[in-house]
């Protein structure tokens, strides 16, 4: 996200098909976090019929070959937990975590008394119709030209937990969940082994192993649902506009913030879209403490 270096080159005319060679005057860093990249912007020197002087005709973005390095997770004070029937209940420096055991999610996170929750977080797969759904609409819920043995029911499904335990491991605490997501009236869709490992800074590591019915209908998305109230984003990705697999050549990647509604696209009917390829982390909240997902 830092501009290390930056520079004009007034380059020479260039006939079609031809190339000419321009040496750039930078030095590389020894090494970086999340990426080092050479951004290359092609503008008009001079006014035309069609855009003024400075409009930017082409550009172009180079990931450089320099090291990277992630910074390593503080280990802190000890952390202290608290179990009842329902609750695990973590707390460290500055933050506090209520961890539900029937519901399988954080029923509360606190950090400096502040709530950065405002209800519980679950996993889903459900999202609105797109154009490009076609006929598995269908399968995935009761719609006019579909049966209910027919459809899966994935609009509405429901998490259901076996078991959940907290153990200490070393520098972590430990919340194991074995559970899985029901559709109404069907067989369990997803199982999932979810292990989240609390960190005496505050950091939670989710890995999660998920085995999908066999027969099951293509999944619409895998998610971990937040119900708050943030309204600001900040990201290391593809930006500032949205882009997919398919559509990414209008962005480049860097870091940027911008209100949520800010990143809302309007369309003619409801489709993907604020997505951001290629991000390798998101800050999410009210622009002064909130949830970072890396």
């Amino acid at each position: 996200g830092e501009i290390l270096a930056s520079g004009t080159e007034s380059l020479l005319s260039c006939p079609a098909h031809q190339s000419i060679k321009c040496k750039l005057e930078y030095e590389l860093p020894l090494e970086c976090r999340y990426g080092c990249h050479l951004n290359l912007s092609f503008v008009l020197k001079e006014d035309t019929a069609w855009a003024e002087k400075g409009y930017e005709i082409a550009f172009e973005q180079i990931e450089l070959p320099v090291k990277r390095v992630r910074e390593p997770i503080s280990r802190g004070e000890k952390l202290v937990v608290l179990s009842s029937a329902e609750y695990f209940t973590v707390k460290g420096e500055g933050f506090r975590y209520v961890f539900n055991r029937f519901y399988g999610g954080f029923e509360r996170m606190e950090k400096d008394g502040a709530s950065l929750l405002k209800g519980r977080t679950k996993f889903g797969i459900w999202r609105a119709f797109g154009g490009t759904d076609g006929l598995i609409k269908g399968k995935w819920t009761m719609i006019e030209d579909s049966s209910w043995n027919k459809s899966e029911n994935y609009d509405k499904v429901s998490t259901r937990v076996y078991s959940s335990e907290i153990t200490e491991n070393g520098d972590s605490i430990v919340i194991s969940v074995k559970q899985s997501l029901c559709p109404l009236s069907k067989m369990p869709l997803i199982h999932m082994d979810v292990t989240y490992r609390i960190f005496a800074d505050g950091t939670v590591e989710v890995p999660s192993v998920n085995r999908v019915r066999k027969d099951a209908a293509f999944l619409p998305r895998f998610e971990m649902e937040l119900d708050g109230s943030a309204s600001h984003l900040r990201y290391y990705g593809n930006g500032p506009d949205e882009s997919y697999p398919d559509i990414c050549h209008h962005v480049r990647k860097g870091l940027f913030e911008t209100e949520i509604d800010g990143d809302y696209v309007e369309k003619a009917f409801p489709q993907e879209q604020g997505n951001h390829t290629k991000t390798e982390f998101l800050e999410i909240g009210d622009g002064q403490r909130g949830l970072l997902f890396t």
